[in-house]
């Protein structure tokens, strides 16, 4: 499986230069071509990016550096970065909670954004057309949480717990196109580095929710002890 995803976009892009080079492709099609090699380059940067990061965690040499951050911005961030392709995909995103004020957690703020930012875009990525992914943050006692749901195909239930595996993909026909089967694994290591919780539940037909649980920050903010 890692193989053909190192391959296809290496493929992909090799026969689609050699198709402008020779002048098969009209010159009014090489815009489009030139979009598809982009993807197929962006798909494969992310690819090393996470093999990289996988093979450094894997091997301690990764730390994390918690402090006291608004975790609301920074979901407002990430949704705004990825406005082209929600718009693409004709995905909504609507972010609930129970207080009225931003929340504030006690992480290593890098990190967390990694997370935060796999778990939503593949959340926009196994959603249907039109389809709506809700973030829905809590504050329960001296934690936040954050779940993200889409409405897309599910998860089969006897395949739950091979998800955090490296190269493991449910959908292997789609994912090949919107994932590396890496993701869901730095994700767990990086949830496990911060001793905090990632848990997940999927229903076939009816989509998933991934929910992660971190420590509230460690002083209030009207005390202005808060990094934001």
């Amino acid at each position: 499986m890692f193989s053909h995803d190192m391959r296809s976009p290496l493929t992909s892009i090799n026969g689609f230069v050699g198709a402008m080079l020779d002048g098969t492709i009209p010159e009014n099609d090489q815009k489009r071509y030139l979009h598809l090699m982009k993807d197929e380059t962006e798909r494969l940067i992310k690819l090393v990016n996470d093999l990289l990061d996988i093979a450094r965690i894997e091997a301690g040499q990764v730390s994390i550096h918690p402090r006291n951050y608004n975790v609301s911005e920074q979901i407002r961030k990430l949704i705004a970065k990825l406005e082209p392709q929600l718009s693409k995909q004709k995905i909504d995103i609507e972010i609930q909670s129970n207080e009225e004020d931003d929340l504030y957690i006690f992480a290593d703020r890098d990190r967390i954004d990694q997370v935060l930012g796999n778990l939503i875009e593949n959340a926009i990525n196994f959603s249907n057309n039109k389809g709506l992914v809700v973030i829905t943050l809590s504050k329960i006692e001296k934690e936040v949480q954050i779940s993200i749901a889409d409405h897309g195909p599910g998860i089969p239930k006897k395949e739950l717990k091979f998800i955090w595996d490296r190269f493991f993909k449910v959908d292997k026909a789609r994912s090949q196109k919107v994932g590396t089967g890496i993701g869901l694994s730095i994700v767990k290591h990086i949830i496990d580095l911060h001793g905090a919780k990632i848990e997940v539940q999927s229903e076939l037909g009816k989509g998933t929710v991934f929910s992660i649980s971190l420590p509230t920050a460690t002083n209030n903010t009207k005390n202005g002890g808060l990094n934001v």
